[in-house]
C-alpha cells in the first residue's frame, strides 16, 4: 500500500496541474454526488443567476449548461437575460442544472438536483445522456462521413426534427457547442464539398464546390423534404461566407 505522506504529494501534484476553473469543477462534481436531504425550490431570478454564473468568482467555461424543468424541457444559459428569465418562468418545476464540458481531454457532464422527487434525477439523467450522445455523435459521425466520401468537406451541418416534429434546427460545424432540445431527431446531416474532390460524379455547372446531404431517415419523404430544405438554408449560408471572404480581401 502507498505511504499516506506519499498519496498526499501526489495528490497535491495533481491538483498543482489543474488550473482554477479546472480545480472548482472538480469540486463541483464532488458536491454533485452528495444526496440532497430537501428540495430547493428556486426562484426564476436565482434560476438565472445560476445558469448566468453571476456573482461566481471562478465561472465554468461549459460547453452548454441547461436548467431542465420536471417535464424534461430544457433551456440554455446561453440565452439573453429577458428571454432566459420568460422561459425559466413558463418552465414550471425545476428539477435541476445540466452541463457538459470538455475536461482532461475527454466530454464530462454535470448534474445538480433540485428535487427530492426520484423524477428529477430521470430527467436530469436523460438530459445528460442527450448532451453526451449528441456530442460524441458529432464527433464519430463527422468522422465516419469524412473517411467515407467527405474528407473535403468545408463545412458541414446536422439537421434535427424540432420536438412536435413541425419545425427543425441546423447546427454547424462551426459551432459544435450549440445543442438541439431534448426530443428532437436527427433526420441528417448537409456537407460542403470541393467538386474535384468529392466521391462520385457530379454535374456542378462550373460551381468550384457542391452540397451534398445525407438522410438519415430515408424512407421518410418527410424527413427528405425537410433535408431539401435544409440544403437550401445551406447554401445561404455558404453563400454569405464567400461575401465575408471576398470583402476582406485586401485591395492591392
Amino acid at each position: 500500500m502507498m505511504n499516506r505522506d506519499v498519496q498526499s504529494s501526489g495528490g497535491a501534484a495533481r491538483d498543482i496541474r489543474l488550473n482554477r476553473w479546472e480545480k472548482a469543477f472538480v469540486a463541483m462534481l464532488g458536491g454533485s454526488k452528495r444526496p440532497i436531504t430537501k428540495d430547493r425550490k428556486l426562484t426564476p431570478e436565482s434560476i438565472v443567476r445560476e445558469l448566468r454564473q453571476e456573482g461566481v468568482r471562478t465561472p465554468i467555461p461549459w460547453n452548454a449548461y441547461f436548467t431542465v424543468s420536471m417535464k424534461g424541457k430544457m433551456v440554455p444559459s446561453t440565452l439573453k437575460k429577458p428571454d432566459l428569465v420568460k422561459q425559466v418562468e413558463q418552465m414550471g418545476e425545476i428539477a435541476g442544472f445540466v452541463g457538459i464540458i470538455l475536461f482532461n481531454g475527454a466530454w464530462r457532464t454535470y448534474t445538480r438536483r433540485l428535487l427530492l422527487d426520484p423524477l428529477a434525477q430521470e430527467r436530469l439523467g436523460a438530459a445528460s445522456k442527450f448532451l453526451l450522445d449528441h456530442v460524441k455523435g458529432f464527433e464519430a459521425e463527422e468522422l465516419k462521413r469524412r473517411e467515407k466520401d467527405a474528407e473535403e468537406a468545408l463545412l458541414s451541418a446536422q439537421v434535427y426534427l424540432d420536438p412536435g416534429g413541425k419545425t427543425f434546427s441546423m447546427y454547424y460545424s462551426f459551432h459544435p457547442d450549440h445543442f438541439p432540445e431534448v426530443g428532437s431527431v436527427r433526420v441528417g446531416v448537409v456537407y460542403l464539398l470541393n467538386t474535384k474532390k468529392a466521391h462520385g460524379n457530379y454535374d456542378a455547372g462550373g460551381a468550384s464546390w457542391i452540397i451534398r446531404w445525407h438522410s438519415e431517415k430515408p424512407r421518410r419523404a418527410a424527413f427528405a423534404a425537410i433535408l431539401k430544405e435544409a440544403e437550401r438554408r445551406f447554401e445561404r449560408v455558404v453563400r454569405t461566407f464567400q461575401k465575408i471572404q471576398l470583402a476582406e480581401v485586401p485591395k492591392v
